[in-house]
């Protein structure tokens, strides 16, 4: 996906489901607008730890221009906040050279590029947990291959019974 035909609040929704599961750790949405630099949150006050996620929905941007984003605007909030994680995540495509700029601008906060996630990588996270991509629905209606599967569920599932009781007969 290039996730083009979500909204910036829906593809926060959609990052927030899939880090979620990642991590396997509840993370706070909060309402539109201003929001000094926490677009998600988790706070652990067992652990003492405070993980923000940036969400950055860019989908015709360069690289360049998130990168001059981040410094201008978010480095400054980041460093006011003085989080134990931070996580960007954004809709450009990222290679390992700008993952490590990234990874380099916000140090000490970001702890590894894992904790970068371009396009590929929530592709690669939708593709692990489908579950999620079936809950975004503006997401995979211009999708081929979702609306393939969806077509032909009928078709898979008579299959499928048909199957079954050939090997119970055998």
């Amino acid at each position: 996906y290039n996730f083009q035909a979500l909204n910036d609040r829906e593809f926060e929704k959609l990052s927030r489901d899939l880090i979620q599961k990642k991590f396997g750790l509840t993370f706070e949405s909060f309402k539109p607008g201003r929001d000094g630099g926490i677009d998600l949150r988790h706070i652990s006050p067992k652990e003492n730890n405070k993980i923000i996620v940036q969400v950055k929905h860019r989908t015709r941007s360069k690289f360049e221009d998130l990168f001059n984003h981040l410094k201008k605007d978010e480095l400054k909030k980041v460093e006011k906040i003085k989080p134990d994680s931070y996580i960007v995540i954004t809709s450009i495509e990222l290679n390992p050279l700008q993952k490590d700029k990234i990874l380099q601008l916000f140090s000490p906060f970001i702890l590894t590029t894992a904790n970068i996630l371009g396009r590929d990588d929530l592709n690669g996270l939708l593709g692990e947990f489908e579950d999620i991509e079936i809950n975004h629905p503006k997401l995979w209606l211009s999708s081929v291959p979702i609306l393939r599967k969806i077509i032909n569920n009928g078709v898979k599932g008579r299959s499928d019974f048909a199957l079954e009781n050939i090997v119970r007969n055998i």
